[in-house]
């Protein structure tokens, strides 16, 4: 788990279950990518993070995946490891693995286009998600 201390960076950030997410990312695509939870959540309750893929699932070539790890706040259970709380915050998400590009026959690695390719997205439809909830007035629609 991880510990409020460690979290010193975080304003304002969005705290989502692992099932929540799961739904989330179940549908989203984007450019031919997709993003999916790569790690099995009781894993997670061990080392306090869980680590989402980015790009194609099935493909093992560093140029079409990536993975970045969120952690885990709060108190989880192992009987409901869906239920256990994700921290989604820019600040708090790490790269597995930097973002790699072919450029003029070379490899580069650029995690930071990577990570935005990554995290707007799915954090577009977090907070979607959240506007679209039963406690959201009606007006927004």
């Amino acid at each position: 788990m991880t510990r409020i201390d460690e979290l010193g960076n975080v304003e304002i950030a969005i705290v989502v279950s692992v099932g929540a997410l799961r739904s989330v990312l179940r549908n989203l695509r984007a450019d031919g990518r997709q993003w999916w939870i790569a790690t099995h959540p009781l894993d997670a309750l061990e080392d306090g993070k869980i680590t989402l893929g980015f790009g194609d699932r099935r493909c093992k070539d560093v140029l079409n995946r990536a993975f970045f790890r969120l952690p885990v706040v709060g108190e989880s259970s192992s009987a409901e490891p869906n239920r256990s709380l994700l921290l989604f915050d820019a600040s708090v998400i790490t790269p597995e693995e930097g973002g790699y590009y072919l450029e003029k026959g070379r490899f580069v690695r650029d995690s930071v286009s990577n990570f935005e390719d990554f995290f707007a997205p799915v954090k577009k439809e977090l907070v979607n998600r959240l506007l679209d909830g039963p406690n959201c007035c009606k007006e927004r629609k």
